[in-house]
């Protein structure tokens, strides 16, 4: 979905960077000819998107909950800084001290540069590139009646905000008195890189569990041929990144593939509905994220219960 919106909503980003250069307007043909590739491949990505909408229909409608998602969540969604409801583990000071002292520093050089240099071209691409694609996004969500915001679909705006700090960052190196300004900001960008970096490679990083290559090793070397596992739909990307791990397992609730019905997942049967397979199983591994144990409680309905290996 994030990709289908990368390839739509840089469309009227681009034109926006036409009109704004002077260079570039008085040569539009050979820029619209140019771009003509480019457009293809966005209204056949847009054409194939708007028959996939359904698979977006969960996405919460646009209330007053939008506007700290913006400030707070599109460039930090899901990031280990952010605990989400206590899944991911809590993040190292480390971590923490890096994301804050590169988000002041990028925020401020940002700030600078839009205001010491409004006109020039990286000023208003980048402003173009973080809100044409919000704007187009929530003006679109609110006239279709349907939401299709979340803060991670718009992370790909990031490097706006990277231009408009880089403006900055030019601004000060050009007057000699704030030249101390631009070095002290360069440290402060490289210090919380750093921290922010060796803050992600610890043991509190992440949950192990929560990773594709935990749940294919505790398959290998806990499951024996013959017996079976279950995955709710959408949650089973570990297959195709780890499949041979499952070879010769059975696996309860696959569908139809992906490529066969043209969707994003492959389709899975709700575990329920297996109850005749499931009765003749004597093990099932039920392979599921740590909020949703549907599967689990089905299984103890059907007089499973428990068991170490």
């Amino acid at each position: 979905t994030g990709l289908s919106f990368y390839c739509i909503l840089l469309a009227p980003v681009a034109v926006l960077a036409v009109l704004a250069d002077g260079r570039l307007r008085r040569q539009w043909w050979k820029v619209a000819l140019a771009s003509v590739p480019a457009a293809g491949v966005a209204a056949w990505v847009a054409a194939a998107a708007s028959r996939q909408t359904f698979q977006v229909a969960w996405i919460p409608p646009l209330d007053w909950h939008v506007a700290p998602e913006i400030l707070l969540l599109q460039y930090f969604s899901h990031a280990s800084m952010w605990t989400d409801a206590g899944i991911v583990p809590a993040a190292s000071a480390p971590l923490v001290v890096g994301m804050v002292m590169t988000a002041v520093a990028v925020l401020a050089l940002a700030v600078w540069g839009a205001v010491r240099r409004p006109r020039s071209f990286s000023t208003v691409l980048g402003l173009a590139l973080i809100g044409v694609p919000l704007a187009v996004l929530l003006v679109g969500s609110a006239l279709m009646g349907s939401s299709y915001y979340l803060p991670r679909y718009l992370t790909f705006t990031a490097p706006g905000l990277c231009l408009l700090a880089a403006n900055g960052a030019v601004s000060l190196t050009r007057r000699s008195a704030f030249r101390w300004v631009a070095v002290a900001a360069a440290l402060t960008l490289a210090g919380g890189a750093v921290l922010a970096i060796a803050g992600q490679r610890t043991q509190f990083a992440r949950s192990p569990s929560d990773d594709f290559r935990f749940v294919a090793d505790t398959i290998r070397d806990h499951a024996r041929p013959g017996e079976s596992f279950a995955v709710a739909a959408g949650e089973d990307l570990f297959l195709a990144a780890y499949p041979r791990p499952f070879e010769g397992l059975v696996d309860l609730t696959r569908g139809i593939s992906a490529a066969q019905w043209g969707l994003i997942f492959d389709q899975r049967f709700p575990l329920e509905s297996r109850s005749a397979l499931v009765d003749r199983q004597k093990v099932v591994f039920a392979i599921r994220p740590v909020e949703k144990p549907q599967e689990e409680e089905f299984l103890r309905s059907r007089g499973f219960a428990e068991q170490g290996r």
